[in-house]
């Protein structure tokens, strides 16, 4: 996802580090060996913090996710940690398409209620 979207660029040229911090992974139905697949990759969370990345892995065109992966990740700069939301701004995102921070029960909770929901 972060070299798609210009992230890992940016990061080289400006001396960032992309740190995971912690990130917890669901599955659903097995992959044959072999079987192609896609990731599909979701800012859920960015914040002046840390920013949850929601993964969802589709095999066989299939509707329903095989499995999903939530990332919780902060950007750092040597000591300095870097906020996410400023950082996915540069990269061209309205402040609009950027999703709000939840205000009840964290990020982290909300971002795994998202993940569990996505998987059914």
């Amino acid at each position: 996802m972060a070299a798609a979207n210009g992230l890992l660029r940016m990061a080289t040229s400006q001396g960032l580090a992309f740190i995971v911090a912690s990130s917890a992974m669901r599955f659903r139905r097995e992959l044959r060996p072999l079987q192609s697949f896609e990731v599909h990759s979701t800012v859920v969370s960015a914040g002046e913090r840390d920013m949850h990345v929601l993964q969802l892995v589709y095999a066989d065109g299939a509707e329903r996710a095989f499995a999903g992966s939530l990332v919780r990740a902060v950007l750092r700069r040597g000591r300095e940690l870097v906020p996410p939301r400023d950082v996915i701004g540069k990269l061209g995102a309205d402040a609009d398409a950027l999703p709000p921070e939840p205000a009840d029960g964290g990020p982290e909770i909300a971002a795994m209620a998202t993940l569990e929901q996505a998987l059914g």
